[in-house]
């Protein structure tokens, strides 16, 4: 018999990877075992909040992503994942140049 994984409220501190490897095992549970109702649904809830988990991480990595994505002129250039059900992230105000005169002409952008 497949061990049950407990259907505790899952860790929001939880990595993505670590979410990850327990919704894997929770499904190869689901998948290859004889476990009674009760145990299977207890599983899928687990399962469930661990998936959340997930999309939770994937989204603010995607948002991160965006904001790195900033063109020398400051704004965003976004380009939409598969599948993006997050609004946009509020466009960044402008890097500052820097205003020593080392760098008067450089096209380096500052984000601090």
């Amino acid at each position: 018999m497949a061990k049950s994984v407990s259907a505790g409220p899952a860790d929001s501190t939880k990595s993505f990877e670590d979410a990850m490897s327990e919704l894997e095992g929770i499904v190869h549970v689901l998948e290859d075992s004889r476990l009674p109702l009760d145990e299977l649904v207890l599983n899928y809830e687990r399962g469930s909040l661990l998936l959340q988990i997930c999309q939770q991480r994937l989204d603010a990595a995607q948002q991160r992503i965006e904001i790195i994505n900033q063109t020398k002129a400051g704004g965003l250039t976004t380009a939409p994942f598969e599948k993006s059900d997050t609004p946009s992230p509020a466009p960044a105000k402008p890097a500052r140049k820097a205003s020593s005169p080392d760098h008067a002409n450089s096209d380096e952008i500052r984000l601090l």
